[in-house]
């Protein structure tokens, strides 16, 4: 297999030593280039504005949302050095409130443990390689949730036989005197 990562940086955010180092391990049989490991938020956001790293490899350990916080700060902070950075998160909290919350706060990829360094493999080449758009909206930073683009292929229905949603919403407005939506 060709070195896919030999010129590629990582930052691994992680409170435990151990499996930081596992990570890093998994990085290195990768042949990424260079591997920061920190233990806290602080110290990962100075590694990203000096290092300028490919992607950051961020933990969910706690039950607590810290790591989404960090997550969010990196896609909508003032004080963020790279909105777009790739996230992978590695989880063992895979309900699905979890992974939609992480989902809904910008991570690119999640890596369920345990972890496998083929599932690793899979997700940062889905977050390096195979980027999705970049998406900003008011209510959301990241790439695009939509995994796959199905064009549609039927006929052309709103505006051809009925109205757009605009009109709808300015009929009800006449109505109501406000939205229906808002």
């Amino acid at each position: 297999m060709p070195p896919l990562f030999q010129s590629y940086s990582a930052v691994i955010l992680d409170e435990d030593a151990f499996m930081a180092k596992l990570l890093e391990a998994i990085l290195i049989s990768f042949d990424f280039e260079k591997i920061i490991i920190t233990h806290t938020a602080e110290q990962a956001l100075q590694d990203i504005k000096h290092a300028k790293p490919d992607c950051l490899l961020l933990d969910w350990l706690s039950m607590d949302k810290k790591e989404l916080s960090f997550a969010r700060f990196i896609r909508c902070g003032q004080e963020s050095p790279d909105r777009s950075l790739p996230i992978i998160l590695c989880t063992g909290h895979t309900d699905i409130r979890k992974i939609v919350a992480a989902r809904d706060n910008g991570v690119t990829e999640i890596v369920a443990k345990p972890m496998s360094p083929h599932q690793v493999m899979a997700k940062l080449d889905s977050a390096l390689f195979k980027k999705r758009e970049f998406v900003e909206t008011e209510n959301y930073v990241g790439p695009d949730r939509r995994r796959r683009s199905i064009p549609y292929s039927g006929e052309e229905r709103r505006g051809k036989f009925g109205l757009h949603q605009d009109q709808i919403d300015a009929i009800v407005d006449e109505r109501t005197g406000e939205r229906a939506d808002g």
